[in-house]
Order: structure tokens, then sequence, then C-alpha cells
């Protein structure tokens, strides 16, 4: 991890003290202090490499390869590569704060029992998961098995998932990119946010296509502003989509179903749900609710629909 220090310099003046005779006039001193100030950056492939192989504690490894990027018109990019198979007991959380000239690779298996998050990302630089898988066993709360504060996550292929909580929580203003692989949950009360396949948390927008499955209490959930966009895959629990507040959601593709009703659930008057394509439909009541807006265009399939 790269830090660096700076100097602070900082200047007084000293007034004289009455019937003080050493001091008949204003004295102005200067004194400087040097405050080292540590600011924290996100790591380059090398330290990364580095931070992988520190991660102790659990049966097994991680093996990280690098391969330099070539040096283009605007960017260098070095992407490492994790392979390979750990498994974890205890609660530690593998951080991966990755540059933004660094593209790191995720093809290893990775089981643990960690409070909060399995793995974490920080950084600018893009974390792909290109196979194997990412547990989180601990199901006594709400867990995740990553969660990304920075930066972009695309998932490729493998399987993620956790006993309860989040698959995925994208916490900030990033992008989740999900093109294949699993992601389901085992634990938490099915139709609650402690079972949420992908889980946007603020401003961010998470992208769903291809042959992506998600299965979970809710397969995807909208909290706040960000926006949701859908062009295949299959998404199933007790709702497939649930958008909390005024975000947007788009679908245009895919298979959504749920084993009670309100596949497509809406819950603020604030929110929008633009349906132009796909499949939805419901075990139980009606497949489509939202308080808020609801567009709905061909070639959309929906098997019953309420808005209210």
């Amino acid at each position: 991890m790269r830090t660096q220090l700076s100097k602070l310099a900082l200047t007084a003046t000293i007034q004289p003290q009455q019937g003080d005779p050493t001091m008949k006039t204003p004295k102005l001193i200067a004194i400087f202090l040097a405050i080292f100030a540590i600011a924290t950056y996100a790591e380059n492939a090398d330290q990364l490499k580095k931070t992988i192989a520190d991660y102790v504690g659990c049966t097994g490894n991680l093996t990280t390869t690098v391969k330099v990027g070539n040096l283009t018109t605007t960017i260098k990019v070095d992407t490492v590569t994790i392979t390979d198979t750990l498994n974890c007991k205890s609660s530690k959380i593998l951080t991966l704060n990755i540059d933004s000239n660094v593209r790191v690779v995720w093809k290893a298996n990775f089981t643990g029992n960690v409070i909060n998050e399995l793995i974490v990302k920080k950084g600018k630089g893009d974390l792909v998961i290109d196979g194997g898988f990412i547990k989180n066993n601990t199901s006594n709360s709400v867990y995740n098995a990553i969660r990304i504060d920075e930066g972009n996550l695309f998932i490729h292929k493998g399987e993620i998932s956790a006993g309860a909580g989040y698959g995925v929580r994208n916490n900030s203003t990033g992008t989740v990119t999900i093109t294949g692989g699993n992601i389901s949950m085992s634990g938490g009360s099915r139709g609650s946010s402690s079972s949420v396949g992908v889980y946007n948390a603020s401003t961010g927008t998470v992208n769903i296509s291809g042959n992506t499955t998600i299965s979970a209490g809710h397969a995807v959930q909208n909290t706040s502003t960000g926006t949701v966009n859908i062009s295949g895959g299959t998404l199933s629990g007790a709702s497939a989509v649930y958008n909390v507040s005024t975000g947007t959601v788009n679908i245009s593709g895919g298979i959504m179903t749920s084993v009670e009703d309100k596949t497509i659930f809406g819950l603020s008057s604030g929110g929008t749900i633009n349906i132009s394509g796909g499949e939805i439909s419901a075990n139980k009541g009606v497949a489509v609710s939202s308080a808020g807006k609801v567009i709905i265009s061909p070639p959309a399939k929906i098997t019953s629909i309420t808005s209210k």
C-alpha cells in the first residue's frame, strides 16, 4: 500500500505580556511542526499480489499472477489473475484496493464465514469475476459475499453466494455488470432485505444480461436513486426486482418469476419501472405492482399487472 507524507508549517504571533521587560515589542515566532499526514492510495499490481499473499489464517492459498500491460496512447493496464482455493473459518475480510490502471481477474474458489463482507473492493480499477466461486457461509445476520465501495465490478461466470444478506452489494456510484454466472442466497427471510442477490444501495448502476441466474428473497433490490437495467438472465425470488425508492428500473429482456406475488415491485410513488421486453410471471397474485410510474410496451409478456 502506498503512502504519502506531507509537512505542515504553522506560524504563530506571540504578544508581549504587561510588565515583562524582555518583551517590549511583539515578536513573530515561526514554529514549524512536522506533521506527517498519511494518505492511503490504491495498490498497483505488485502491491495487490503482496496483499493477497499476506492473507493468512486459512487452509489452501490464493495464487496470483501479474501480466504487465502494453503502453497505449492513454493508459497501461496491468492484469492480476487470482486462482486456486482458499477456505477460511475466521472473520477476516479480503480488501482489494485496485489502482485505476490495474485489472483484477478472479478465477479462484474462496469460502469464508466472515462478518460483514468476504471481499471488499475499493479503488477505481476493475474487478472481473471470471470463474470459481465466492461463498460467505455466515447466516445469522445481514452479511455480503462482495461489497463494491468504488469502481466497477464485472461478473462473466462463476458462483457467488451468501448465507444471509447480499450476494453483491453495490455501495456507491460504481457500475455492476453481470453477463453470466450464478448468484444465490441460502438463508435470510424470503421477501425481505436479509436475502438479496444484487443490492444497489446508492446512486450506482446494475446491468444484467446473458445467461445470468439470480435466486434470492429479492433477486435484485434498487434501494435509492440508482438504475437497474435488465436485458437478459433468469431472476427469481419472492420478488425478482424490488424498486424501493425513487430509482429507475428498465426491463427489456430476461425471465422473471416469483414464488409469491409482485414479481416486479415498486414501493415508492417516486420510482419508475419501464418494461419493453422479457417474460414476467407470478405463481400467486400479480406480476407487476408499483406505487410509482409503470410504462409497458411490446414485446413484453406479462401474465398479470396492477399499478396503484
